[in-house]
């Protein structure tokens, strides 16, 4: 069974300029033609929503193809789809046989994959707004500043308080229980759509009162940087989409385990027959 490393799978191992003793040099039996990519949309969407981080670890046997025919996988967390997911990206890789007459039929491989490992962390809300009120030309710039985000994220409008995607995979990727108590809980905690515009204009305008702040809407919508979330959750004063995020996502996990770790490699199924151990001619070297 070949382990395949998942940053070898974007960046390459092997450099030609350094001199291996030859006993070294076998290379593994499998490895990829084809590198499986991983982007956001495949993130199951409540994981997502909730900023759950994930681990799934897979193993596949190949068919003579390099295609994996089959694949098995275990997750933490347990619950949100991570292993679906983690299956379905696998089965999108192509691998080769390194070993001279080899095919890649009937070899297992496995790998791990990180899941929201460039998510921001959430922070919880802050204090009522201590800061000064803003002026009827802030408010206005504001309000532009919200309708920049809606187009740059093509918004579409939704009723109540939960996103037509997030109905949908409520169903899909949860378990009833779990459906349930997430659709109570943002009921809860969460925002109308008309919330959440009035929330965010008000936010935007108290960032833009504080003296350090640049009035450009890449700076007060630059995310990744900490001082700028910071000043959203000061600015919020506990209520908008952040604290609401906050709210939902402690709700959940204090109920359901959130918590992620490296997954462990699962069992190989008694069906699969791989040919892994079985004997074959040492690898002769390049020609």
């Amino acid at each position: 069974m070949v382990t395949l490393s998942w940053v070898a799978a974007f960046a390459g191992l092997f450099f030609a300029s350094h001199e291996f003793p030859q006993e070294t040099a076998v290379p593994p039996r499998l490895s990829w033609l084809n590198p499986p990519q991983v982007t956001q949309e495949d993130y199951p969407v409540v994981a997502t929503y909730l900023n759950v981080r994930g681990n799934a670890a897979v193993k596949c046997i190949a068919n003579a193809d390099g295609y994996a025919r089959e694949c098995v996988a275990t997750a933490y967390p347990e619950g949100f789809g991570f292993e679906q997911t983690a299956i379905e990206i696998a089965k999108r890789g192509k691998l080769m046989a390194n070993w001279d007459g080899d095919t890649p039929e009937n070899l297992t491989f496995s790998f791990n994959i990180p899941f929201g490992d460039n998510f921001d962390e959430l922070l919880p809300p802050s204090g009522p707004w201590d800061g000064p009120e803003p002026t009827d030309g802030q408010l206005s710039d504001a309000k532009n500043i919200v309708e920049r985000i809606k187009s740059i994220n093509g918004h579409v409008p939704f009723e109540g308080k939960i996103p037509k995607e997030i109905k949908a995979a409520l169903a899909s990727e949860l378990a009833p229980e779990n459906a349930a108590f997430l659709n109570e809980t943002i009921n809860s905690h969460g925002l109308t759509e008309t919330e959440n515009e009035a929330l965010s204009i008000r936010m935007y305008a108290r960032m833009l009162t504080l003296s350090e702040v640049e009035n450009r809407i890449e700076r007060i919508i630059d995310f990744s940087d900490p001082q700028v979330r910071a000043r959203m959750i000061r600015a919020e004063g506990g209520e908008g989409w952040n604290s609401a995020g906050w709210r939902i996502n402690n709700a959940y996990c204090s109920r359901y385990d959130c918590t992620t770790r490296r997954a462990e490699e699962p069992e190989t199924p008694s069906h699969w027959h791989p040919r892994d151990d079985e004997p074959f001619p040492p690898y002769q070297g390049a020609d």
